[in-house]
């Protein structure tokens, strides 16, 4: 995680850390990991994202993909590749997967999806990036972002047996 990102998240939600994530007075570390304390408030949360202790992309997801949110997705597992078009990593479930395209597509934004090992990469592509973009802009930190060799690698202008366009996801279900 960029450390710009990490001492952004660590100043506007410090309350809500476990005291084993906090800074001591001899440290300006930013911890890389994040736990938080129990609270009534996460309940809710804990088993829509953590059901039976294993992590999942529950099935409300579509409320919860605000322009914030996004930008905090794209910042934290994302990135603009050279043409302008834009990449988010995800891992989870093909299920889980196809309700975020849904939830994208709800939103006009087409996209397609490629998994790369155990990891799926959302692309959107063309105009589909200005308007994610221009969705995103207001909350986007002014990260200097080093471009990842999977965005080189992967293309999602071929085809493969992996490569799912989320019409086609659409058409599935």
């Amino acid at each position: 995680m960029h450390s710009a990102l990490k001492r952004h998240i660590y100043e506007h939600y410090h309350e809500w850390l476990h005291p084993s994530c906090k800074l001591d007075d001899n440290s300006n570390e930013i911890p890389n990991s994040f736990s938080t304390i129990s609270h009534s408030y996460f309940g809710f949360y804990a088993d829509q994202f953590w059901p039976r202790g294993k992590p999942v992309i529950p099935k409300l997801i579509h409320r919860w993909l605000s322009p914030c949110v996004l930008a905090y997705w794209y910042m934290y597992g994302g990135y603009r590749t050279s043409s302008g078009d834009v990449l988010l990593k995800l891992k989870g479930s093909q299920e889980g997967v196809e309700r975020v395209v849904k939830a994208l597509k709800a939103k006009s934004l087409d996209c397609r999806v490629k998994r790369k090992g155990q990891v799926f990469w959302i692309g959107l592509l063309g105009s589909n990036s200005t308007w994610f973009w221009k969705l995103i802009e207001p909350y986007v930190l002014d990260l200097k972002f080093d471009q990842e060799d999977d965005g080189e690698i992967l293309s999602f202008n071929s085809g493969s047996d992996s490569d799912k366009d989320s019409d086609k996801a659409e058409e599935d279900r």
